[in-house]
């Protein structure tokens, strides 16, 4: 009996002090981040591993043809995101207490601050043999799922990965050891397999794909538009909705410093009719926030919707914003994004929070939230992304008081009082003011059936009926509508009164409404490939927003 006994005491001694010794998930005392940083700082200076950048965030072109300045669409801007590290926690006990495993692929809840929490890579794709060598290609993953709206057309997407990496480890802080390709990711779309993205610094198409890369910090940013866009098929219009893996983000990892945090996000501008038209800016690029300054910044490019018939009783302007920073953290307060003021005289800045998710006074606090709910798609879903944030959330404007009726710009501050941390993107999207001429052509015999798409034989009569209407939120002026005709297609002349009359005299078969005019017609010609060319002139009562539908009819052979 003495013998079982001694022999269960051995095992359960064996057994604790393996546990102890593997007990990785230990809280150290709540850390300074802020002095944290200064210091890990002044000592990567001291080594000449470390090159400051000027604060700034600057907008990014994100019109397909390239011109500068937000873009007016009808639709909206959504993200997916994740955290790469995560606090690896005992997952499961044995029945005695000890741990039995670890895992930083559980979601992670609690309150405590990345820089007291041993952080490991998330790994959620399982093993992923690429080359055929028997080893996993991936050892960091995770995801996100993208559910646009049916029948929405991708317009602009933008990737973007961050992270503190100093270091490969908080345990070896004297070792040169970072890897040297931490400027390139895996990014796997729906039902494809992972592609390689590289952040390049000397890209001809886009110059700020290395928004930071100071040797502390890191974000980087690549255009996959076309990558996105691609998957939307005739057959599968829908195709870029679905899960969305980002791997092989490198971070500092275990426990230590000021923590270690590392994402990615990707951000969507999509158009969709059946939303309402808005102006949608996006800014990128790094910025310190450390308590001993303010970043601000300047959104411009916009109208917002007039007072409307009752000044008393404005028209509510609203908006959306998207915040996306690194180091925010759940147990640290003071972190604060503004935005200023322009209804009082003296301009002042007014906290900005959301209900439930982002309090004032820590604006950025570990979360990836979608209008003051946390993103559920995630895998792994962490209510706290430790030091990684993307919040997109509706504007609190209260009767206009922060953005106001007919304003043109709007200021944002980022500020703290207590920890530090990298805002690195911005966005607004604000419903605006926008006529929209729709336009609707059919082609017809005399007795009137439509036959676009029908071969026609030599020296027929045809009608050409062009409706138009304003379906803006606007009323349109000075509105030229303009049709180019097929080639070797023949306008017919009258005799007047009939017909409509051309800026040279010539009458044509053209039935218009009262008002609508000719204001220039390029006869069929060896410079215009014989493809005649019209324009009229409509009057601005004819597309007023929300007004009737108007007909134009004309006759070429």
């Amino acid at each position: 009996m003495m013998k079982k006994i001694l022999i269960i005491l051995i095992l359960f001694l064996t057994n604790a002090t393996f546990s102890q010794e593997k007990d990785f998930s230990s809280e150290k005392k709540a850390l300074n981040e802020a002095l944290e940083y200064k210091t890990i700082k002044q000592s990567l200076i001291a080594k000449n591993k470390f090159q400051a950048r000027a604060n700034s965030l600057d907008q990014r072109i994100i019109n397909p043809d390239g011109t500068v300045g937000g873009i007016n669409i009808k639709g909206n801007i959504t993200f997916v995101a994740n955290n790469i590290v995560n606090a690896r926690v005992c997952v499961r006990t044995y029945w005695w207490g000890g741990c039995a495993e670890y895992s930083s692929n559980s979601p992670y809840d609690g309150y405590t601050q990345n820089g007291s929490l041993n952080m490991q890579y998330i790994d959620v794709d399982g093993f992923v043999d690429e080359d055929g060598d028997s080893n996993d290609d991936t050892f960091s993953s995770s995801s996100d799922e993208l559910n646009l709206p049916a029948c929405s057309r991708v317009v602009y997407a933008g990737l973007y990965w961050a992270s503190v990496y100093p270091y490969e480890s908080w345990s070896n802080t004297d070792s040169d050891d970072r890897r040297d390709d931490y400027n390139t990711m895996k990014f796997r779309l729906p039902g494809g397999s992972y592609q390689n993205i590289t952040a390049d610094p000397s890209s001809p198409t886009n110059t700020r794909e290395v928004l930071v890369d100071d040797g502390y910090t890191y974000i980087f940013n690549k255009d996959i538009t076309a990558l996105v866009q691609g998957l939307s098929t005739p057959a599968n219009p829908d195709g870029h909705n679905g899960t969305y893996v980002a791997a092989n983000i490198i971070a500092t990892t275990g426990q230590g410093g000021n923590g270690s945090s590392a994402g990615w996000t990707m951000v969507i501008v999509y158009q969709n009719e059946t939303e309402s038209s808005k102006n949608i800016a996006v800014f990128d690029g790094y910025a310190e926030i450390d308590g001993s300054n303010n970043v601000d910044l300047t959104y411009s490019g916009f109208t917002t919707i007039p007072v409307g018939p009752d000044p008393a009783d404005p028209a509510p302007v609203r908006a959306s914003v998207l915040a996306a920073a690194l180091e925010g953290d759940r147990g640290i307060g003071g972190d604060r994004f503004q935005i200023q003021d322009n209804t009082v005289p003296t301009g002042i800045y007014r906290d900005q929070s959301t209900t439930n998710l982002n309090p004032a006074n820590n604006f950025f606090n570990g979360s990836i939230s979608r209008y003051d709910s946390f993103v559920t798609t995630r895998t792994p879903d962490s209510e706290n992304s430790l030091g990684f944030d993307v919040d997109l959330y509706e504007l609190n404007n209260p009767d206009n008081s922060v953005i106001t009726n007919g304003q043109t710009s709007a200021n944002v501050r980022f500020t703290t009082t207590g920890d530090v941390y990298y805002p690195f993107l911005n966005a607004l999207a604000v419903e605006i003011i926008q006529p929209e001429v729709q336009l609707l052509k059919t082609i017809t015999d005399p007795g009137g059936l439509e036959i676009s798409g029908t071969p026609v034989g030599l020296g027929s009569e045809l009608y050409y009926k062009i409706t138009f209407q304003n379906v803006g939120t606007d009323d349109a002026t000075n509105t030229i509508i303009t049709d180019r005709l097929p080639k070797n297609v023949d306008l017919l002349e009258v005799a007047a009164p009939n017909g409509s009359v051309a800026p040279d005299g010539t009458r044509f078969n053209i039935d218009l409404p009262a008002g609508v005019t000719i204001v220039a017609y390029d006869p069929p010609a060896v410079g215009n490939g014989f493809r005649a060319e019209l324009e009229f002139s409509v009057p601005d009562s004819m597309v007023l927003e929300g007004g009737i539908y108007m007909k134009l009819i004309y006759v070429f052979r």
